[in-house]
């Protein structure tokens, strides 16, 4: 320490810095003077939560509830810096169920703003009022007021310029509130929430403990469409349910859609996001990442919330059977049958029956596009997992357990253009890739055959003699060594055949020849010069961009080889999609063929 601040004598900071100082931990702009008012709201036991903003909650900030208010007697203590009505002993930091508990929110709020409370519980015949200014109490007197609890929050930050010269523009806080309101009103579906932006009516949620209306309410009916519900529990007494988009719908907008809850407490989570990152792989969105708006109920004394002034992250105790617990449970939403791309017109519904048989502007259904032989015109397409238009928001599916989708139980009853096989089940017909099908049963053997400790191949009685190509001639001795270590964890023994060539005496026992040859050589041709796999993300690669093996777009099946290779499909971890992300089934339900032919 220098000489000059050994000179400076150590003082406590008088009551009205050192309450500005605090407030800087919880209150940090409008919006996180909205989420503490609203979370004392709930933990009230409201039933109906208003909140009102003006110039972006800099001016104005009202929240109303009609919880159980606070007793006369007890409102200047609720003022009070650690004052709270639900702590009482240290142990009760261990099992934690409520939102706020600190008792930091009130008394921040008011350290910088100009601050009126209005409460009133049902037992009482009048409500007090009471008016607070930069922390100082300027009155306190009765007041006539409905059951509950008002908070008046004005001027935000008025006595911190400092602090209020950071502060966005009005649009911008705004938004912050917004979204903070938005995440509340998720959390509990059973309150009904009213947000007011300047005198307008933003949205109003039901209360009817129905989680999928509120997100159509908040959000749109647009993001209802792409939504798939998820359910799991376990004999931990953790439970996770929420909504998130089904593969390839493109829905998404960055992680702004990604909202979690922990025990009804909105949080940021870096291992939910490692969960959901997980669930998805090799089932992509297409040019997004998915909306994922998920509720975990984890019992308080397996996780500390209490690492954060405004409480927004967690750790806990477990955290590798956490994270394989929310991936399982996604999972098995983006892997069911409703997770299926399926087709929808692109025209709108009409209002009244076409008139006339040769009407010019009858709408027709154009889906050549499924029909087309060019894969890339449908690796993006079109889906409509649950809904078409705002009307049908009932339809949003919440079943909370999945129909599994059983490949096996797949009936096939023909095939287009060489290249599409048709099937049905009792509730839906479908068009399968049989290219990305047999991709993803080659590029699964593949992967199970690197991975497991005996290697199954077959012995050739006339060994394949492979070309090697500029690139490959140029490795380094180990190189080469690398090789042949990666060929033998697949399945092939290969050896040197001169300085152009290798003989191949054994090949996976799952391929035909042609299929081993073909791989081997669409693997070597694929390799950068100087380069060999090493590990298993590196053959993962490796592997998918080799699978040239796979039946082609034109190849003639018959009866005997689809069956097969739907047998081998349904024995895939994920049938879904080809290494590359591509989907292999088109699924088309009843709703859907109705809608096709105007129906509906």
């Amino acid at each position: 320490m220098t000489g000059n601040m050994n000179s400076e004598k150590i003082l406590e900071l008088p009551p009205h810095i050192a309450e500005k100082i605090a407030a800087g931990e919880v209150v940090t702009d409008p919006a996180s003077v909205v989420k503490e008012l609203v979370e004392n709201s709930m933990d009230a036991g409201a039933s109906a939560i208003t909140v009102e903003i003006g110039g972006g909650g800099k001016s104005l900030i009202r929240v109303t509830d009609n919880g159980s208010g606070i007793p006369a007697e007890q409102v200047r203590t609720a003022f009070l810096r650690h004052a709270t009505s639900k702590l009482r002993d240290i142990s009760d930091l261990d099992r934690i169920s409520t939102l706020g508990f600190r008792g930091e929110a009130l008394t921040s709020i008011a350290a910088v703003s100009r601050l009126e409370l209005y409460t009133k519980t049902a037992e009482a015949s009048a409500g007090v009022v009471i008016r607070i200014e930069g922390g100082a109490v300027i009155s306190e007197k009765p007041v006539g007021t409905a059951d509950g609890t008002t908070v008046i929050a004005s001027d935000i930050f008025f006595n911190t310029p400092a602090r209020l010269k950071f502060m966005k523009s009005d649009r911008v806080e705004s938004a912050r509130v917004i979204d903070a309101v938005s995440r509340l009103s998720l959390c509990r579906a059973d309150v009904r929430f009213r947000l007011i932006n300047n005198g307008a009516v933003l949205f109003s949620t039901q209360g009817r403990g129905d989680t999928a209306a509120n997100i159509l309410t908040v959000y749109g009916a647009e993001i209802g469409k792409t939504l798939l519900p998820v359910h799991a529990e376990n004999e931990d007494n953790i439970s996770i349910d929420g909504y998130v988009s089904a593969p390839y719908t493109g829905a998404g907008s960055g992680r702004k859609k990604h909202i979690f809850f922990i025990n009804e407490r909105s949080v940021h989570s870096k291992l939910i996001e490692k969960a959901l990152t997980e669930a998805y792989r090799e089932t992509p969105l297409i040019g997004a990442v998915p909306v994922a708006i998920l509720f975990l109920r984890v019992p308080p004394e397996r996780l500390d919330i209490n690492i954060h002034p405004a409480k927004s992250e967690v750790r806990f105790d477990d955290e590798p059977a956490l994270t394989a617990f929310i991936t399982g449970a996604v999972q098995s939403a983006v892997r069911s049958k409703a997770a299926l791309p399926t087709v929808k017109s692109s025209e709108k519904r009409t209002a009244a029956p076409l008139e006339g048989v040769g009407a010019q502007s009858a709408p027709f259904v154009d889906i050549k596009y499924l029909l087309s032989t060019e894969r890339e015109k449908h690796a993006a397409p079109e889906t409509n997992t649950l809904m078409e238009d705002a009307e049908e928001i009932p339809v949003i599916e919440k079943e909370r357990v999945h129909k599994p989708f059983d490949v096996a139980a797949l009936i096939p009853m023909g095939r287009i253009f060489s290249t599409y096989i048709i099937s049905r089940d009792d509730d839906s017909f479908y068009f399968a890739d049989q290219h990305a099908a047999h991709e993803r049963v080659m590029y699964e053997r593949l992967m199970r055959q690197y991975l497991n400790c005996e290697k199954l191949c077959q012995q050739l009685i006339t060994p394949l003699v492979i070309e090697l190509p500029h690139a490959a001639r140029a490795t380094a001795p180990e190189d080469e060594t690398a090789m042949r270590a990666f060929l033998a964890d697949l399945g092939y023994e290969a050896e040197d055949f001169g300085s152009n060539a290798c003989k191949i005496n054994a090949v996976p026992a799952f391929m035909s020849l042609s299929e081993a040859e073909d791989f081997l050589t669409g693997l070597i041709d694929g390799l950068p010069a100087g380069s060999s796999p090493r590990d298993k993300a590196a053959a993962g690669r490796v592997i998918s961009a080799a699978c040239k093996a796979a039946v082609k777009s034109g190849d003639k099946l018959g009866d005997a080889e689809i069956a097969a290779l739907f047998s081998d499909l349904a024995a895939c971890e994920n049938p879904y999609a080809c290494p590359h992300g591509r989907p292999v089934f088109i699924r088309l339900t009843k709703r859907d063929i109705e809608r096709l032919f105007k129906r509906r």
